[in-house]
């Protein structure tokens, strides 16, 4: 009898061990999820603001083209140019790839190292 209710126990004491791991297992499996769908949430907002910046460059560029060709140029001192110079500033200030550009001034290792590293920043990860 004793030996039954040793081997109960211990049958007992295994399957709690097993239930404990399958909990820990799908703990580890929903954090992982959880960290990839934050990781996508940060990469879909850090293309958006590159798609804004690169249109509002576009922008800039056909209305600047339109005004050339109807007129020969901007004018310096206009509203419109004011305009024009904010959202070129607009874009940069938006654009995830600005922070690359800024740390890669040459094609140096040290300096690719930092645009990666602020690449991995803005996506919230570690750098390489």
């Amino acid at each position: 009898m004793a030996d039954e209710i040793k081997k109960h126990r211990e049958e007992m004491l295994q399957r709690h061990r097993e239930y404990e791991e399958l909990q820990r297992r799908r703990l580890e499996e929903a954090q992982r999820r959880r960290e990839e769908e934050e990781r996508v949430r940060r990469f879909e907002e850090m293309l958006g603001r590159w798609r804004l910046a690169r249109d509002a460059r576009e922008y800039v560029a056909e209305v600047r083209e339109i005004i050339v060709a109807a007129n020969g140029t901007v004018g310096r001192d206009t509203q419109l140019e004011e305009s024009l110079r904010w959202a070129q500033a607009f874009a940069e200030r938006v654009d995830p790839v600005t922070r690359i550009r800024e740390g890669l001034p040459c094609a140096c290792p040290d300096h690719v190292a930092t645009g990666v590293e602020n690449v991995a920043r803005e996506l919230g990860e570690d750098a390489p």
